[in-house]
Formats: structure tokens, C-alpha cells, sequence
């Protein structure tokens, strides 16, 4: 019988405890996996699902069909479980039956609205952030020169923000990668408490 590989990957956005995550093949529990450790099983080429719990929370189920190309099986964690999804010749259905395919193209479409979500969520964070840097920026020339430099590193990240809303919408994977480093985050955090007020 023909096999074909699948991996799951669990992605981390901001903060979170490294917790192991229970993966789910068929209704099996085959492994487990964490941020920094990934699986992967051959399997038989055809349709699968998938599924992944941490603790009490579960991910929905995605159907999959193993084919030639390796299918890729991500949770993005940001503190919930929705954000699920299987890439390469994967197609993907949530919380359908077995052998339950009329439309194909629903899941892209699902996928695509989801990233498109996103995306406006990060435009309208770096929209926001400019005008918070903007008063920061006014505030700094009249009163102080540290309110002057926290507001021109706002309007950086601000502007950073609004260019990878756009990049997301055609490298999504690569938001993992932009998210990932928590010190820039923090750092952020720290000089808006102490100066920017």
C-alpha cells in the first residue's frame, strides 16, 4: 500500500507555557508534540483525521487527504484552539463525516477567510499604534525628549505592523516567525509603562 507523511506542528504566538499537546490520527492517539518538538508518521495515502488536545481543550477535526506532497498539520496556539489548519495536499474539512466531500473548495475558503481576519486585525493594530505614536511624537517635541523616542520606536512597530498585514496575506506561515521572539514584545511593553505613558 502506498504511504505518504504527514507532520504536526503545534506554532506559538506571544506568550505561552510549553505544554505537551496529544495528537489524534483516525481516533487514535498516536504521540504527542510541543513547540519545539514536531512529529511525523507515514501513513496510508488517502483520507484521515486529524485532531489535537491540550489539557481540557480539544481542536476540531480536520479531515485530510494524503497524496504525494507531505500534509502538514498546524495549531497555531494564541490561547484558544481555533486557529487549525493542514497545508500541502491536504483538503481539509472541519467536523465532517468520513467520505462527506461535496465542496472542495469550502475549507480554502474558510482558510481564506481566516487569514484575511487576521490581517485586517494586524492593519488595524498598526493603524491604532500610529496614532498612539503620533501623540507621542507631539507630546516629545513639546515636553520630552524620551516621549520623542518612544513615539518614533512605536511608529516603527507601528509601520512594521501594517507592512506585514499585508505580507501575511500571501506568506501566512511567516507570521509565526515575525510573532515569535517575545523579547521585542516585552521590551515594547516596558519602555511604554516607564516612558511613554
Amino acid at each position: 500500500m502506498e504511504q505518504g507523511r504527514i507532520i504536526f506542528k503545534l506554532n506559538q504566538v506571544g506568550f505561552a507555557i510549553n505544554s505537551r499537546w496529544k495528537v489524534f490520527l483516525d481516533g487514535n492517539e498516536i504521540g504527542s508534540i510541543d513547540f519545539n518538538n514536531e512529529l511525523e508518521v507515514m501513513v496510508s495515502k488517502g483520507q484521515h483525521m486529524v485532531k489535537y488536545k491540550v489539557g481540557a481543550q480539544s481542536t476540531k477535526e480536520l479531515v485530510i487527504n494524503v497524496g504525494e506532497e507531505d500534509v502538514i498539520v498546524t495549531c497555531v496556539w494564541d490561547g484558544s484552539v481555533s486557529n487549525f489548519y493542514a497545508t500541502g495536499s491536504a483538503v481539509q474539512y472541519s467536523q465532517m463525516p468520513m467520505g462527506n466531500y461535496n465542496n472542495v473548495n469550502n475549507s480554502s475558503l474558510v482558510y481564506r477567510k481566516y487569514i484575511e481576519e487576521i490581517s485586517a486585525k494586524m492593519q488595524t493594530n498598526g493603524i491604532i499604534w500610529c496614532v498612539i505614536a503620533g501623540i507621542q511624537i507631539l507630546v516629545g517635541v513639546s515636553y520630552s525628549s524620551f516621549m520623542l523616542i518612544v513615539g518614533v520606536l512605536n511608529l516603527i512597530s507601528a509601520i512594521d505592523d501594517l507592512r506585514s498585514s499585508k505580507s501575511f496575506l500571501s506568506n501566512p506561515i511567516g507570521i509565526v516567525d515575525k510573532v515569535k521572539p517575545v523579547a521585542g514584545a516585552v521590551i515594547a511593553l516596558v519602555y511604554n509603562l516607564l516612558i511613554g505613558g
